[in-house]
């Protein structure tokens, strides 16, 4: 992996996921317009969200809120590419990640998953009653072995899909 000294710092929340984001629905009667890209059109759709849990929060790469939000997404029991695609997209049009930082995705991703992974089944092991770990760990390594099947080139050209 890449010497990640050089890349650009910022605190990140490093736990977004779909049980740390609420959403309240808009007004009734609002419609959310068809070509919403950036927070900054969507003047007729304007639902109340905020993120909780932040017990993560912590200075380090910007690189890793990214990976870290994606290796969420990927672990779901959807495996959702689409997904994927729209997360970045929406995120890239708010802050750009320069090329070098773009490339570790992957990487980083799947170390994430490995280490997950591992300590979720030391966890196993002291508390085999632990339903949730054990699920994560399942979702996990379904997830990693995707990945390795997939490979990184597909991973990449998935989330540019449907660019425009």
């Amino acid at each position: 992996m890449a010497d990640l000294a050089p890349y650009p710092k910022q605190f990140i929340h490093s736990d977004i996921n779909e049980y740390n984001i609420i959403i309240t629905p808009p007004a009734e009667g609002s419609v959310a317009p068809s070509n919403i890209t950036t927070p900054r059109n969507t003047s007729d759709y304007d639902p109340d969200f905020g993120i909780i849990d932040f017990n993560d929060l912590t200075l380090t790469h910007r690189v890793f809120e990214v990976a870290h939000a994606m290796g969420y997404i990927l672990s779901s029991q959807a495996f959702d590419y689409p997904v994927l695609n729209h997360f970045y997209r929406g995120y890239s049009s708010i802050i750009q990640l320069e090329k070098t930082e773009f490339d570790v995705i992957f990487d980083i991703i799947l170390v994430r998953f490995v280490v997950s992974c591992v300590v979720g089944t030391k966890t196993i092991t002291l508390d085999p009653s632990n339903v949730y770990t054990k699920k994560c760990v399942q979702e996990n390594l379904v997830s990693l072995q995707r990945l390795f099947k997939d490979g990184r080139y597909t991973f990449y050209n998935k989330i540019y899909q449907d660019r425009t």
